[in-house]
């Protein structure tokens, strides 16, 4: 394949199982294919800054759900909406003026770019000198934004698991790319609010999506909406094949899969 994935040190969850138990070997798979195309990975989070190396060639045109102007921080909205076919990331670091707006927001903060990171693990293109792989470096990425600073709301997030599947949104254009994986990594603590999140998991499940939903980082019970019905929770495994420490857990889980130590 003409890369050298000796080089995926960086990348502990690639390696051989010999090496790292809790690993995937994605070598052996590599060895013979890259992944398929034209895969579509709804990536439902910050948004992704599209200028990455990693995501260039492997991006569609996603929608920007962040319907708050203050959580949006992109300045591209209005009093009532901030909406967008924009969903580029503008960063969700918070500052002394943001806490005085919203102490809700926490501390101060700087950027995740989440949404970039989380894309650039599931699809894109190897950075080699770097040891970073993607899992498929053929998938595209179709970015969903629904968080910003300080978080985001349950709508927001409803709304933007039915347009990744391809379903209807009011007042929204149709996704022309409806995605069969729909990736959340993501969650907050409490039960799955059956109305708001629950409903958008089960139309996206009845639509032919699956709704992949990080467990939760708390070491507790699963967060929403990985405990919602029909959403396939994952929870997240340390370098010694055991439960990670801050892994949240519980029967909704459906797969444990390399999360780290820390």
């Amino acid at each position: 394949n003409g890369l050298d994935l000796s080089r995926r040190s960086r990348s502990w969850f690639h390696q051989e199982v010999s090496s790292q138990p809790a690993s995937m070997n994605s070598a052996a798979l590599w060895a013979n294919f890259h992944g398929t195309a034209p895969t579509v990975v709804a990536v439902l989070d910050t948004g992704v800054l599209p200028s990455h190396p990693m995501l260039q060639g492997h991006l569609l045109s996603g929608y920007d759900f962040v319907a708050d102007p203050f959580i949006g921080a992109d300045g591209q909205g209005d009093s009532d909406s901030d909406r967008d076919a924009d969903p580029s990331d503008p960063g969700d670091g918070v500052t002394a003026a943001d806490l005085l707006l919203d102490p809700a927001c926490g501390s101060v903060s700087q950027s995740s770019w989440h949404g970039t990171f989380v894309s650039g693990l599931l699809a894109g293109n190897p950075v080699v000198a770097e040891g970073i792989f993607p899992v498929n470096w053929n998938a595209v990425v179709l970015p969903v934004r629904v968080l910003g600073k300080c978080g985001g709301f349950s709508t927001d997030l409803a709304d933007g698991i039915r347009w990744a599947a391809g379903l209807n949104v009011p007042g929204v254009p149709a996704n022309p790319f409806p995605a069969k994986v729909i990736n959340l990594s993501l969650g907050a603590e409490g039960e799955c609010v059956g109305a708001i999140e629950g409903a958008a998991v089960a139309a996206a499940r009845q639509a032919g999506a699956l709704v992949v939903v990080a467990s939760g980082n708390d070491g507790g019970s699963v967060d929403s909406p990985a405990n919602c019905p029909g959403a396939f929770g994952v929870g997240s495994l340390d370098q010694q094949g055991l439960k990670a420490n801050y892994s949240n857990y519980g029967p909704s889980i459906q797969l444990v899969a390399p999360g780290g130590d820390a």
